[in-house]
């Protein structure tokens, strides 16, 4: 089974602007990030909750 964690495109993108933004710092040094919720979901409960939403099913 095939478990990603999902996030939202503009979480992501924000993400990238906050790491982004550290350069200027040279406190920082180079920092390693990882953006993500802490929940996997697998594709399988990823296309159960968009048939859900969208009441139709999927072949």
């Amino acid at each position: 089974m095939i478990v990603r964690d999902y996030i939202h495109v503009v979480d992501l993108a924000d993400g990238h602007i906050a790491a982004l933004c550290k350069l200027d710092d040279p406190k920082t040094g180079c920092e390693v990030y990882n953006l993500g919720t802490g929940k996997g979901t697998s594709v399988l409960e990823m296309v159960a909750a968009f048939e859900q939403a969208s009441g139709k099913v999927t072949d």
